[in-house]
């Protein structure tokens, strides 16, 4: 697993956000980047800071096959291929009124599923489960 930590400008993103991602048999280096880049670019929770993005292959693999078989995905026909699952943690903002989750809560696990249609195809995120 290799890590990295990245300085981030975007407001509700820790400004040394932690960046963990597993060996992969399945997508590149640029794709596994990409798929990180879109949830950076897409996280919109303004009552979080988000600490860390991980890819972990093993728990993709998991959360993919529940996808396909139970999730929004089992309506679609999508090769496995094309999708991709990101984990964040995050924390609530003691600051933050949030009807649903305490002040200062760490959520672990969040999954972002991401899927493309075909490997030149963008990431997009398709589902976002906690």
């Amino acid at each position: 697993m290799s890590f990295s930590l990245i300085s981030c400008e975007k407001e509700n993103l820790d400004s040394e956000l932690l960046i963990k991602v597993s060996d992969s048999s399945k997508f590149t280096d640029e794709e596994i980047d990409d798929a990180i880049n879109t949830v950076i670019d897409n996280f919109v929770f303004p009552e979080f800071d988000t600490n860390q993005i991980i890819y972990d292959e093993e728990k993709s693999d998991i959360f993919i096959i529940e996808y396909l078989s139970h999730g929004k995905g089992s309506t679609k026909d999508i090769d496995p291929s094309n999708i991709i699952v990101l984990l964040s943690d995050f924390d609530v903002e003691t600051s933050a009124e949030n009807p649903i989750l305490n002040e200062d809560k760490d959520i672990s696990d969040f999954s972002w599923v991401l899927v493309r249609e075909d490997k030149a195809a963008e990431w997009k995120i398709m589902d976002e489960i906690n």
